[in-house]
C-alpha cells in the first residue's frame, strides 16, 4: 500500500484509493479491479472486470449520479442493484479504511482482515463486508490510499 509518509489524508477531504474486490452474490463470484476518487461526499467510481474485461463508471456530483456519462434518477444502490446485480456502501468506505469501523445504523457487518504496516495512520488493507439481509458477500483489498 502507498501513502505518502509527509502527507496525511484527510478523509472529509479530496483523496482516492486503488483496489480490488471480490464479491459473492447467490454463489455467484465477480472479480473487479477499482479506482475511487473522493471529493468530500462527491466521488467518482470505475469498476473494471476480471482480465479488464468490461468498465462501469459512477459519478456522483452535486447530488446527480451518472453512470458512463448518462444521467439517472435512480439511488447509488438501485443503480448498482440494476447494473451489476449487486451493491456496496460506498459512503461507508472513509469509515471502513481509515476507521475500521461502519458509521450509522448500516445493514453491512464488517470484518477488517488486515492494517496496512508502516503508515503514518492506521489504515485497513484488508476488508470483508456481509450484507445482513440479502445474500451479498464482499472482500475489498486497498492496494494504494493517496491525497488526491
Amino acid at each position: 500500500m502507498q501513502q505518502s509518509k509527509t502527507t496525511l489524508i484527510d478523509p472529509r477531504g479530496s483523496w482516492q484509493v486503488d483496489g480490488r474486490m471480490s464479491v459473492i452474490v447467490d454463489n455467484k463470484v465477480q472479480q473487479l479491479s477499482f479506482n475511487l476518487k473522493f471529493n468530500g461526499k462527491d466521488f467518482d467510481l470505475t469498476l473494471m472486470g476480471a482480465l479488464g474485461m468490461g468498465q462501469a463508471n459512477l459519478v456522483l456530483n452535486a447530488s446527480k449520479l451518472s453512470i458512463d456519462g448518462r444521467l439517472t434518477q435512480l439511488s447509488l444502490n438501485q443503480l448498482m442493484t440494476q447494473e451489476l446485480g449487486w451493491y456496496f456502501p460506498i459512503e461507508q468506505l472513509r469509515y471502513i479504511i481509515f476507521e475500521q469501523q461502519l458509521s450509522g445504523n448500516s445493514l453491512w457487518q464488517l470484518q477488517v482482515i488486515r492494517l496496512a504496516s508502516g503508515q503514518p495512520t492506521k489504515v485497513t488493507k484488508i476488508a470483508k463486508l456481509k450484507h445482513l439481509t440479502k445474500p451479498i458477500k464482499i472482500k475489498l483489498l486497498f492496494q494504494k490510499i493517496l491525497p488526491n
